[in-house]
Order: structure tokens, then sequence, then C-alpha cells
């Protein structure tokens, strides 16, 4: 899930305390896989703070749970108005703009172009460097070797670069 806050003017230093204790609330709910604050970007005030589950039963839980409807309305005083909430999953996660807010996933056309244009470098990257060592290995073995390294480089380091670099063409 996937929520943005903005402190009124003046209590940005009590926000983020607040942040610090919704932080602590969200570690106690079972199914929690962590919890990423990005802070505004000039001249955006807006945080975008986004929650991780295991499940969607589990974050369907912490969503109406008495603990964040506590913890929400205890910040009630220091932001200029309620959560804006977006659930994403699959490769819309992906494409998340931090400091536009809660926006629409781009069209799957874009994300399919931006994917296809990160896993060509990445897996040729790795079958270079790693091809010699993985030939002798079975197919199925190699597979599920590059894949996980392909997937965790795609998720935090390829197409977060790739979103920043084309945001006006993902979320025109």
């Amino acid at each position: 899930m996937l929520a943005t806050r903005r402190p009124r003017p003046g209590c940005e230093r009590e926000f983020a305390a607040f942040l610090r204790h919704l932080h602590e609330v969200f570690r106690a709910s079972p199914g929690n896989l962590g919890m990423t604050v990005l802070p505004p970007t000039e001249p955006d005030r807006e945080y975008v703070v986004l929650y991780r589950y295991d499940s969607p039963a589990a974050l369907r839980a912490w969503h109406h749970s008495e603990q964040r409807r506590a913890v929400i309305a205890e910040s009630a005083a220091l932001t200029q108005a309620a959560p804006l909430e977006r659930t994403l999953s699959g490769m819309e996660t992906w494409f998340v703009s931090p400091g536009d807010g809660v926006v629409r996933a781009p069209a799957r056309w874009k994300m399919w172009l931006l994917s296809a244009c990160g896993i060509y470098p990445v897996i040729t990257l790795i079958t270079v460097l790693a091809g010699p060592l993985l030939a002798p290995m079975p197919a199925p073995a190699r597979f599920a070797l590059v894949v996980p390294v392909m997937s965790a480089m795609m998720t935090w380091l390829v197409i977060p670069t790739l979103s920043r670099l084309f945001a006006r063409v993902l979320y025109r």
C-alpha cells in the first residue's frame, strides 16, 4: 500500500516523530515485510509511505486495525489532510513515482517497454559474467540462480533508475 502525507507548515519535526512512532506500530502488525518512507523533494512537501505485506489478507487486517486507526488519528493535527492511499500489486509497484503522490500506474505498454529495455542489459550482463561458471549446470539450476539475481537488480536498481529517467514519458 502506498500512502502520501503532507505535514502542516511548522509541524515537520513533530511529523518526523510521528513517522517513527508509525514505524513502531507498523512493525508489530502481523505479516509486515517493511515500511519505507520517502521524504519530500523540493519544492514538494509530500511524504510517500510504502507499506509491504506478505499477503493481501495481512494488508487488509492492518488497514482495518484499531492500531492503524489510532495512529492515523494521532497524526491528524500534524497533516494537511487524511492520507491518500492506493493499494499496489504486481509490476505496477515498480513504477510508483515518488514526489508525485499517489499516481496511476503507467500504461501497460509503457511498463512493458521500459521493463524490456531494463531486462536486456541485465540478462546480457549476467550471461556474459556468470555464463562460464553456470555452463556446466543443467538449465533449470542456472535459471534458479539467474532469475532471483535478475529480479533483485530489476526491482531495486534498474526500474527505479529508468523510472526516474523516463518519468515524463511514463506519467504524461
